[in-house]
């Protein structure tokens, strides 16, 4: 109570108490804060940690209430709790490089495989189709150079079945036709042609 009488206790018999008026964490809950101390305890003849609730009434008389518990539990709580935190942090650390190591030659391999068509189609080799699937945004790359090559593999394919075509017509032409260049230099002569200059 605010006479420092100790009414009631979980452990020992409050009329054996001294007056705990005085004590430090007693006098800062009278004030109106949280009270906290770590200390030596005479009556349990070990090292406490205390701590006292801000002054409240109960029936017309002010009281605190104040918990405390050894220091050794404490300590021994906080260890396991930086040894958990410690190997938690170990095991997220070793996650985390393993998930960017896999990550990184994901990437890796796929941006091979990109490069790999590209040095095939610079060859001429448009058939090639690059498999990646992931990451999805190296697989939207990779699709688009296929989608590329692929248009331009059909357009070249139509522009040799239509020299073909040309080729055909202009070999069975029973006229004399010659292809010249810009400097008058025969390019192309039919079979027509080839007869004239015997």
């Amino acid at each position: 109570n605010d006479d420092g009488v100790v009414l009631g206790d979980s452990i020992a018999n409050p009329s054996d108490m001294d007056n705990h008026g005085q004590r430090p964490e007693i006098s800062r809950a009278f004030l109106g804060v949280l009270g906290n101390s770590t200390r030596y305890s005479d009556t349990l003849g070990r090292d406490m940690v205390y701590l006292a609730l801000p002054v409240f009434n109960l029936s017309g008389k002010s009281l605190v209430l104040r918990t405390a518990t050894p220091l050794r539990t404490i300590s021994s709580d906080l260890r396991n709790a930086y040894m958990k935190i410690a190997v938690a942090g170990a095991i997220s650390l070793i996650l985390v490089s393993i998930l960017g190591f896999a990550l990184t030659s994901r990437v890796n391999g796929a941006l091979q495989i990109i490069q790999n068509a590209v040095r095939e189609y610079s060859k001429g080799n448009l058939s090639f189709r690059p498999r990646v699937f992931r990451p999805p945004e190296l697989k939207r790359v990779a699709d688009t150079i296929s989608d590329l090559a692929g248009d331009l593999l059909s357009r070249a394919a139509d522009a040799s079945r239509q020299r073909d075509k040309l080729e055909t017509i202009f070999a069975g032409m029973e006229e004399a036709v010659i292809v010249l260049d810009t400097n008058l230099a025969i390019q192309e002569m039919n079979e027509s042609a080839y007869r004239l200059s015997d």
